[in-house]
């Protein structure tokens, strides 16, 4: 716990103190929304989160009494984008990206995954996706645009910057052309609709998670991350984690989009901690 008050913290993730890119875990916010369709907002995500995540240090957490002051943790700041010109801003994030060990970006819309997917395929070769949304973004273009939030997965199967038969997206349940969804089973993409995972539960889609990804790299949330590991302490520990994740991947993207809405976002931030950071 800090002795510092929740208000005077340092405006960062977690408030850490260290900026230094040699980190072994880089926070980086993406403040563009220029691809998107309809909702601007997602450039005010990191400073949301940011300030969101502020509540997280004012106290041990319930349940696993992680230290937020251990990880080897770094808030680097915000990338920087090329105003007005989408493709100039790819290329800077990729840059940007590509030579930080482990990266957790905040805030952007969906269009910034296809430069982060390019960034680390470079280093790793195709990777396995794990995508929680609700589209598959798989749109060759979306509304006349063709580097868009619609399309960063067709240009990520497109480019072989992951295996889309290591590739699963989760809570589909948008409206979907038929030649889209059909496109993307048949590149061999998982697609797990919002029904299946209100039916089944989170184990059983973690254990579809496990199956699709095999032990192979990966980006997205780990599967053990959200369906709890082997070796906690018990199952109600295993369930505390599961729906701390849960919870907290919902307040990421309500934060994200929309900049916090008070205490339910904080305790779903709170919960996500201690959570998916298995410290």
């Amino acid at each position: 716990m800090t002795s510092v008050p929740t208000f005077a913290i340092r405006p960062t993730f977690l408030g850490v103190e260290r900026t230094s890119s040699d980190a072994a875990i880089c926070v980086a916010g993406i403040p563009f929304d220029l691809g998107t369709s309809n909702r601007p907002g997602a450039r005010f995500g990191p400073a949301a989160i940011r300030q969101a995540s502020r509540m997280l240090v004012d106290g041990d957490h319930p349940a696993s009494w992680a230290e937020m002051e251990r990880p080897d943790l770094a808030d680097i700041g915000d990338f920087r984008i090329a105003h007005g010109d989408i493709q100039g801003t790819l290329a800077r994030i990729e840059a940007q990206a590509a030579p930080l060990q482990h990266l957790v970006a905040l805030g952007g819309d969906h269009t910034v995954t296809l430069p982060l997917l390019r960034a680390l395929a470079r280093r790793t070769g195709p990777l396995g996706l794990v995508h929680f949304d609700g589209h598959v973004d798989t749109w060759p273009e979306s509304f006349g645009l063709v580097w868009g939030h619609g399309s960063p997965f067709y240009h990520a199967i497109e480019e072989r910057l992951v295996d889309p038969q290591r590739m699963i997206q989760i809570g589909i349940r948008s409206p979907l052309h038929r030649d889209i969804f059909d496109w993307t089973l048949g590149k061999g993409v998982t697609i797990v609709s919002a029904e299946d995972v209100h039916e089944s539960g989170p184990q059983a889609v973690a254990e579809r998670i496990r199956a699709v990804l095999g032990n192979r790299n990966a980006r997205g949330w780990r599967a053990r991350d959200l369906a709890g590991a082997s070796d906690l302490a018990s199952p109600r520990r295993a369930a505390l984690r599961r729906d701390g994740c849960r919870r907290g991947l919902a307040a990421l993207r309500r934060c994200r989009d929309h900049g916090t809405r008070g205490g339910d976002d904080r305790l779903g931030l709170h919960r996500f901690a201690g959570a998916a950071l298995k410290i």
